[in-house]
């Protein structure tokens, strides 16, 4: 497993706002998912597609880990009490910063340069399930780059402000 997306924190970074959000039925993501709203707006969110357009957030877990979900005796279960379908998400806004690696082809990950600061790179989803910032996709762009660390090869990074979601 990968670096995750997860908020990043460094001087001068905001704390995330996180808020639990219910998710749609039959959602399997991992901790570290983009987010957007369900079609039809009805207020829950599903891991997004193909270079998500409107980004609600990052999955700070992974769908179905909160209490009452996932138990190991599931099968068994008859009855069903306080189970909450929902997940913490970091929001994406005009503050939140994130921090996350990128790929670029067949290098996984890339090492950041002090150049990348500004500029702006496509996410993806990897076929373990993971996301990551692609260097290689200059078409759609969701992401500008604040701030990188070369030695961990970890980028810092905010949603562009037309790729924020509105409920």
């Amino acid at each position: 497993m990968g670096r995750i997306f997860r908020p990043g924190r460094f001087s001068g970074a905001t704390a995330p706002e996180v808020q639990s959000m219910e998710v749609t039925v039959g959602q399997t993501f991992l901790a570290g998912a983009v987010l957007i709203y369900e079609a039809g707006n009805t207020g829950k969110v599903q891991e997004g597609g193909a270079d998500p357009a409107a980004i609600v957030g990052i999955a700070m877990e992974a769908a179905g880990s909160k209490p009452g979900t996932n138990l190991n005796f599931d099968s068994t279960v008859v009855a069903r009490t306080g189970n909450v379908f929902q997940v913490s998400v970091a929001k994406a806004n005009r503050t939140t910063i994130f921090t996350g690696r990128a790929v670029n082809g067949g290098t996984d990950p890339v090492t950041p340069a002090l150049t990348d600061i500004g500029k702006t790179y496509s996410i993806l989803k990897s076929g373990a399930g993971e996301w990551t910032l692609d260097a290689a996709d200059v078409a759609n762009q969701r992401v500008k780059i604040v701030d990188v660390d070369i030695d961990s090869k970890i980028f810092f990074f905010k949603v562009l402000e037309a790729n924020l979601a509105t409920p």
